[in-house]
């Protein structure tokens, strides 16, 4: 499977989510989709850019995913779309290498953390494991629901990888996150991260031939 990330800067949220689910109807509609999730931005801490929205959407492999994305972009309705639209998208294509994966659901409230890793390529393994032991602590705390990481599949990203964590609520979440054990196992990746607090916004299911 590949995973499609694309983080979201708008000027204009609500004009841009009606964007993305007009896009999502169409891409949806074809060979490969098995779902996508809008999520809307809550909080932002140490952000390098001001992403309003996250979208996250799953394919069986590239070439589907890229068949579709050739089909939208064709299509006179996405053109005049995008034409009347400020948004910019930042897009980050991966595959999963640690957890259980992010399954898009149904809004709740539940609080999705979208932690974005800036790394040069040497300090990746380590990052890994650094992120391996940070789960196996985190899991056991009060709250604490899921939580995957997403590798870049393209080398020149400088974005390296995407942590995304489900917690109860941000206030549980902030309490396991400040304390000096976890501070501790972080060690010198606490400085490499954008986090974006978040809230499931829209699903996007397979639409039916």
């Amino acid at each position: 499977m590949i995973y499609i990330f694309d983080l979201i800067t708008t000027p204009e949220v609500e004009n841009t989510i009606k964007l993305w689910r007009s896009i999502g109807k169409l891409l949806s509609a074809n060979k490969g989709f098995l779902g996508g999730q809008l999520l809307e931005t809550q909080q932002s801490i140490h952000p390098r850019k001001d992403y309003k929205l996250s979208s996250f959407c799953i394919w069986e492999n590239n070439d589907d995913w890229q068949n579709a994305r050739a089909k939208v972009k064709q299509n006179t309705e996405v053109i005049k779309l995008l034409g009347s639209n400020e948004s910019k998208f930042h897009p980050f294509y991966a595959e999963l290498i640690a957890g259980k994966g992010f399954h898009c659901k149904q809004p709740k409230d539940e609080m999705i953390l979208i932690d974005i890793v800036y790394l040069p390529p040497e300090r990746m393994d380590g990052y890994i494991n650094m992120w391996n032991k940070a789960k196996a602590y985190m899991e056991h705390k009060s709250g604490y629901i899921n939580a995957s990481l997403y590798k870049t599949i393209d080398s020149s990203n400088e974005m390296k990888f995407i942590n995304i964590a489900e917690w109860q609520s941000f206030d549980v979440f902030d309490t396991a996150l400040n304390n000096e054990e976890f501070i501790a196992i972080l060690g010198e990746y606490k400085n490499d991260f954008a986090l974006y607090i978040s809230k499931r916004k829209h699903l996007l299911n397979i639409h039916p031939n």
